[in-house]
């Protein structure tokens, strides 16, 4: 019998190592996949508001001859610029970032019966932050493309895109912003790369998306996460002014899509 020529050979291991590959991929995608209810997560509507009145730290009652030392300790703990989950804890049990209990002092709140600004009444999206992932980016508009038997939305190089359509910072409705999570193998950018890290912060601390026009800036509390197929992804209306961040998921698969809810809650004009 002849033997496999080298080159035989070399075909034959390389085939081998792509089936490898691919059954390897397969299970990969799979387990990602399966992970992917793991990052739902939506704050209850009674709990929406809850966290923009620091809790103070109350020192303890202190009574006898060391009460004055006590009063006075308690007075320095720097309790407002520790993140609230390290309070029992010395302050180097952890380091999440913490942007404080609520709103900065120049944003007044939207919190309030009968706030709404209607459609078209404000300008359009110039810049997006989320301070908790460190996140600072421009947005520009993002247009519908429409092909033979196709229709698709302009790709958001290295900026956050906003759907141009949807609802404008502040107004009353749904505003959506898409943005790429990964740069891996192509030049498109990561502007959302830390946006699947939300999902751990907000369900313990309040997690703000500023929003600026050229005018003001709208502050949007983060209310939950989720996960859709590529393919089962719609732009649902709002009546509320709310926003909805998207990008791609799971990493190296990309087949899902991660969405981050927020609700307005103060503007700066």
């Amino acid at each position: 019998m002849a033997r496999p020529s080298i080159l035989g050979t070399a075909l034959i291991s390389f085939g081998a190592l792509m089936v490898l590959s691919a059954a390897g991929y397969a299970i990969f995608a799979g387990i990602s996949r399966g992970q992917s209810d793991d990052f739902e997560a939506t704050l209850a509507p009674d709990d929406r508001q809850v966290g923009f009145v620091a809790p103070t730290p109350v020192p303890p009652d202190a009574t006898g001859d060391t009460s004055a030392i006590v009063k006075r300790f308690a007075s320095l703990y720097p309790g407002s610029q520790i993140n609230p989950r390290y309070w029992s804890a010395p302050a180097w049990a952890g380091s999440e970032p913490f942007s404080g209990p609520g709103l900065p002092d120049d944003y007044e709140t939207t919190l309030r019966p009968g706030f709404g600004l209607p459609p078209g009444s404000t300008d359009l999206p110039v810049r997006m932050r989320i301070p908790d992932i460190g996140m600072d980016e421009v947005v520009e508009e993002l247009d519908l493309i429409i092909g033979e038997g196709t229709t698709h939305y302009e790709q958001p190089v290295n900026i956050v895109g906003h759907i141009r359509g949807t609802a404008n910072p502040g107004e009353n409705g749904a505003g959506w912003y898409f943005g790429h999570q990964s740069n891996f193998g192509s030049s498109e950018g990561a502007v959302f790369e830390r946006l699947p890290d939300i999902f751990d912060l907000f369900r313990n601390d309040p997690v703000f998306v500023y929003i600026d026009t050229e005018d003001a800036s709208y502050a949007y509390r983060v209310i939950g996460t989720g996960v859709e197929d590529r393919e089962d992804l719609t732009l649902v209306p709002t009546d509320p002014s709310t926003v909805t961040l998207v990008t791609s998921w799971p990493p190296l698969v990309f087949d899902q899509r991660f969405l981050v809810f927020a609700e307005l809650v103060g503007i700066r004009r």
